[in-house]
């Protein structure tokens, strides 16, 4: 399940929650001039109810789902999935893990890397040290920067052995 965790998305999952009357119920009185919605349409907008109660159930699941966010080892995008992965657990949704995606292999700069990836090197260090204070065990994968983007079968095969590293 691809989900982009945004703030529409969270608010489907809070449409669910029963605290108290709902579109489904209306008052006695009908105040003077007022015109109710077709039975079909308070239908169609329970049975939206059900579904989305139904999804909620599926996202809560933990036998059945968990997300796993995905950041670079860069200052806005850990600040970003903290703030996201806080909303995920107030909703109740699982939370698998952390992937840190495109982190510089230090051992592959000699001394001939220009200032700009050393630099880079050294604040993506001090970042990897953030990660682990917030997210420790939950950092599930640090996949490298490669060379391209992952497209087609060969490089999602190389990063398939990154995210998927066998237990010792």
């Amino acid at each position: 399940l691809a989900w982009a965790p945004d703030g529409r998305s969270l608010a489907y999952t809070m449409l669910v929650k029963d605290d108290g009357p709902s579109f489904g119920s209306a008052p006695k009185d009908k105040p003077e001039g007022a015109k109710w919605a077709e039975p079909l349409e308070v239908h169609d907008l329970l049975a939206f109810k059900d579904r989305m109660g139904r999804a909620a159930e599926l996202l809560k699941d933990e036998a059945l789902t968990a997300f796993f966010f995905v950041t670079l080892p860069e200052s806005l995008p850990i600040a970003v999935i903290t703030r996201f992965i806080n909303w995920f657990h107030e909703f109740g949704i699982p939370v698998g893990g952390v992937i840190v995606n495109g982190l510089i292999q230090k051992e592959q700069a000699g001394a001939d890397t220009i200032e700009f990836v050393r630099n880079r090197i050294q604040m993506q260090e001090e970042h990897m040290k953030e990660i682990w204070e917030i997210f420790g065990d939950k950092v599930r994968a640090i996949l490298p920067l490669l060379e391209t983007e992952i497209k087609g079968a060969k490089m999602l095969n190389r990063t398939i052995d990154y995210l998927f590293v066998p237990s010792p």
